[in-house]
């Protein structure tokens, strides 16, 4: 394009002109993304477009430091690091006089200067070059998370990741001898981890607390938005995809405006300042904090851990594995092995030596004398029992440890809000069938027909198999509820519906315990997807989005599961992962998931699973706890009855859970597969 728009223009103008010096750094940029062998191509377009420029405001105009950049990366390249260096430096003189500090030419510029000192090993000042780009870095994201929707949000944030993997790799460096690298790439992930999520939940959450009419219709609106949107997408039969873009582009808008009513509002930029200190100052001397992380090395990406303890004078960093080497562990087994549905009998798992080798072995000398551990998995890490990880011969890390699963190690620094047991709900013993009556209702809004080719838990054309289980389950639960005299309800059979669960919305229960099938379908490669009969909109409108690909099972739902819809019912009794986000769940401290796979579902690097786990977190529940594989009902009972007990009985929630796996894991010393697979995540 630019190629040709060089000739067009030469042609009609000549050569001589800003628009063809213009279209000269259009071309360089090009080269400077997808570079080229022929240097002396590269050195015509410098030189002619410093001849153009030079002149123009006696040099200081954004053209020519432009042009002049591409003149240090030549350099760069050529290994004539002095030179590159030189020119980078004068640049950034230059523009310092009269351009903003946070200008794409002076990032770029900050960020080369940089490299150039870590080439030649000047560290030190190779940190001050970085600690400036990274400060800019910080500063972009608190104000494009401060005014913009979650889709630029989203955007931005895939532009900077290279900045926060190079920054981890570059701080993993032996010769970079400055302990302040690793507090900032440690500091940069604390930021990072479930950035979105937080910032949507917070914004509607705190927005809601003001109790304005004008701000509440607002947020009634965009929700009634984000609902209409997801019934366009269960239709399959909608062509219209101009008017689906339309009501996405409304939503955007309306994101912006919540955005903006926040920060007119709410003081925003202490949720975007995060200083390990804080964490280590959390800790008692028995403690300690492990924040995992994931990291674009080359085209690997590896796992490494940063160890906070209460004394710690800079956070201590374990280089773990590669992502490939954990994936060939759990391949030992195969996927249905590992995450089965729920029935009768347990699922045989693989909890081997190596995966403890691979994952924990590592970290066990920093580990010595810690009663708790707090850590926060990324990754594939989030699929891994970690109680159920021994070494050959000793105690499961259940036993030893104390173990809290935390979406972010920064948890700590805020105060933890134990859960409160005054009203409960269950849900359990449901009836999966449906039978149609004569009435039918217009709404069409519940078609399923995209799940005919879904590839997961269960097609569409097969049916759901009662738990008698799980009406067992909550019966006993309910006798120990009243024998504490704690109030509760109960959905059961016909009358655990879809309609009954999103009723729950702004009115929900303190605890929400939810017995029943859990889908989750993978996200297929394209090549795959390509073989199947889906219309291209379809693969548009519904696979893509994992929230879409997961959810609960309720009353009902075989009809719609079998035929694609239920023309009977305002619900089909699918309740998607999606649908579950866009509830108001604020009041429920916690949920408990007593359904297989409730813990899978996509894997996205910092923000961490999406599926269940978040759709309640976004409906705003502080605590969940959730299964990553198949659990026989017997040992689900009597896992759930001990932890309720435990409980109800006066320990801490997270006391509470960890007691039970310590008893189920003495009850069932060699069949982790029976009791490991629930998690607690804060």
């Amino acid at each position: 394009y630019y190629g040709s728009a060089i000739d067009v223009i030469s042609n009609a103008i000549g050569t001589q002109n800003t628009i063809y010096g213009q279209l000269c750094l259009g071309l360089l940029d090009v080269i400077y993304i997808i570079p080229t062998e022929n240097i002396q191509d590269y050195q015509n377009l410098i030189d002619t477009s410093l001849s153009i420029f030079k002149g123009i405001e006696e040099g200081n105009n954004l053209h020519y430091y432009n042009a002049l950049f591409f003149n240090g990366i030549k350099n760069l390249e050529l290994e004539k690091y002095d030179q590159s260096l030189e020119l980078f430096l004068k640049i950034e003189a230059e523009i310092n006089k009269d351009i903003e500090k946070n200008s794409n030419i002076y990032n770029k510029v900050i960020n080369h200067i940089a490299s150039n000192y870590l080439l030649i090993e000047d560290y030190e000042n190779a940190y001050k070059y970085l600690k400036v780009r990274n400060d800019n870095i910080i500063n972009s994201v608190v104000e494009v998370f401060s005014f913009r929707s979650e889709k630029d949000k989203r955007t931005y944030l895939k532009t900077i990741e290279s900045w926060f993997s190079d920054l981890t790799s570059i701080s993993l460096d032996e010769n970079f001898n400055n302990p302040e690298i690793t507090s900032m790439s440690l500091n940069n992930q604390l930021l990072r981890k479930g950035l979105l999520l937080n910032s949507s939940k917070d914004i509607v959450t705190q927005l809601s607390t003001l109790n304005k009419p004008e701000v509440s219709a607002k947020i009634e609106e965009y929700k009634s938005l984000k609902d209409l949107i997801i019934y366009m997408e269960l239709l399959p039969e909608i062509q219209d995809l101009e008017e689906l873009d339309r009501i996405k582009a409304d939503l955007n808008r309306f994101e912006t405006e919540l955005v903006e009513l926040y920060n007119s509002y709410f003081k925003t930029d202490s949720n975007f300042k995060k200083d390990w200190k804080n964490i280590r100052a959390s800790l008692n001397h028995d403690e300690v904090a492990i924040e995992f992380v994931s990291y674009l090395s080359s085209t690997n990406s590896e796992y490494i851990a940063y160890i906070i303890k209460h004394d710690s004078e800079y956070p201590k960093v374990v280089r773990l594995f590669k992502e490939q080497e954990l994936k060939s562990v759990l391949s030992q087994k195969s996927i249905n092995q590992l995450y089965a549905s729920r029935g009768s009998s347990a699922k045989s798992i693989s909890v081997s030596k190596d995966m403890y080798d691979v994952i924990w072995k590592p970290l066990e000398g920093h580990l010595n004398g810690m009663k708790t551990i707090y850590f926060s998995p990324v990754g594939l890490l989030n699929l891994i029992p970690f109680a159920a990880l021994n070494a050959e011969g000793e105690d499961l890390l259940s036993v030893k440890h104390n173990l809290i699963q935390l979406s972010s190690t920064y948890l700590l620094t805020k105060t933890f809000s134990e859960p409160i047991s005054n009203n409960t709900m269950f849900v359990g013993g449901i009836d999966y069938e449906f039978l149609p009556t004569n009435e039918v209702k217009s709404n069409t809004k519940q078609e399923l027909n995209f799940l005919k080719t879904a590839k997961g838990t269960r097609s569409l054309g097969t049916t759901w198999d009662y738990l008698p289980g799980t009406l067992s389950e909550i019966e006993a639960l309910q006798n120990l509820f009243q024998k504490n005299h704690k109030a509760y309800s109960s959905l059961t059979k016909k009358e655990a519906t879809e309609e009954s669960i999103k009723a729950l919305s702004s009115n929900s229960p303190n605890v929400l315990h939810i017995a029943t099938h859990g889908f989750f379908f993978e996200n297929l490669p394209q090549e795959e997807k390509n073989e199947m009969d889906w219309s291209p909109e379809l693969v548009y409108k519904v696979s893509e989005d994992p929230l879409m690909r997961s959810g609960l099972i309720l009353a009902g739902a075989n009809y719609a599961w079998k035929n694609g819809s239920n023309p009977y019912k305002d619900e089909n009794g699918v309740l998607t992962a999606l649908e579950i986000s866009n509830l108001d769940l604020s009041n429920t401290d916690m949920v408990v998931l007593s359904a297989c796979k409730t813990g899978l579902g996509d894997i996205d690097g910092s923000e961490g699973v999406y599926g269940l786990q978040r759709a309640f977190k976004m409906a705003g529940v502080d605590i969940i706890v959730m299964s990553l594989w198949e659990v026989p009902d017997k040992e689900t009972v009597e896992f759930m009855n001990s932890f309720y007990t435990n409980w109800l009985g006066g320990l801490k929630v997270r006391e509470a859970f960890n007691s039970t796996q310590r008893t189920m894991s003495n009850i069932y010393k060699d069949s982790p597969e029976k009791w490991a697979a629930f998690v607690l995540v804060e």
